[in-house]
C-alpha cells in the first residue's frame, strides 16, 4: 500500500474514532503527497465532498481540470462543489464542461438541472430532467428535483407523484422522504385552511 493511500485511510479511521483534528492532519498530509497526481486529487475531492469540505474539494478539482481539462469526473465533482458552495453559475459551467466530454453522463445532467433550479431557470432544468428520464425512467434524483419544481409552483399533487417515484427509485436518499413528509403536511394545512 502506498503512503498516500495509507495516510487517507488513517484519516478515515481517526474521523470514525471522533478525532477530527487528527483526521484533518492526515488528510492534508496525504493531499501534499498527491499535489500533482490528478487521480489522487480526484479521490481526495470525493473525501472532501463526503466531509462537507466543499472549498477544499473545489481547490483540488480546479488543479485537476487545469492539468487535465478532459477529466469528466473532475468537472462533475467540481460542479457538485460549486453547487454546494452556492455558486450556481460556476456549477452550470462545470456540469456543461462534463457534458461536452460525455453527453450521455446522466449524473452531470442531473447536476446541471439542480444548478439551473438554483439559478431560477426551472424550465431549462425541467428539460434536463426529462432528458435524463427518457434515457433512465428509474432515475430517482431527476424525479426528486422535478418534485421541487412542482412544489415551488404550488402544484402539490404533481410534486407528490414525482417525489413518490424518487422514494421508490432512490430508497437510500433521505431527501425524497423528507420532501414527501413536507408535501403531505402542506397539503393537510391547505385542506384545513379551506375548510369552513
Amino acid at each position: 500500500m502506498n503512503q498516500r493511500r495509507r495516510t487517507v485511510e488513517l484519516s478515515e479511521i481517526e474521523r470514525l474514532l471522533g478525532d477530527e483534528t487528527k483526521a484533518l492532519e492526515y488528510l492534508y498530509a496525504a493531499k501534499k503527497l498527491a499535489a500533482t497526481d490528478t487521480f489522487y486529487l480526484v479521490h481526495f475531492s470525493q473525501v472532501y465532498l463526503r466531509r462537507y469540505m466543499y472549498v477544499d474539494a473545489r481547490g483540488a478539482l480546479q488543479r485537476v481540470v487545469e492539468q487535465d481539462p478532459e477529466n469528466r469526473e473532475a468537472w462533475y465533482q467540481l460542479g457538485l462543489a460549486h453547487n454546494r458552495i452556492g455558486d450556481d453559475e460556476a456549477a452550470l459551467q462545470d456540469f456543461n464542461s462534463a457534458l461536452k466530454i460525455d453527453p450521455s453522463d446522466e449524473w452531470s445532467r442531473v447536476g446541471l438541472g439542480a444548478a439551473l433550479i438554483g439559478a431560477c431557470r426551472e424550465a431549462q432544468a425541467e428539460a434536463q430532467f426529462l432528458r435524463v428520464l427518457k434515457r433512465d425512467p428509474h432515475c430517482g434524483p431527476a424525479y426528486y428535483y422535478r418534485s421541487q419544481i412542482h412544489r415551488d409552483k404550488g402544484k402539490f399533487a404533481l410534486a407528490t407523484r414525482e417525489v413518490e417515484h424518487a422514494v421508490t427509485y432512490a430508497p437510500r436518499d433521505a431527501r425524497p422522504l423528507a420532501m414527501l413528509g413536507h408535501l403531505q403536511m402542506e397539503q393537510h394545512d391547505l385542506a384545513a385552511a379551506h375548510t369552513p
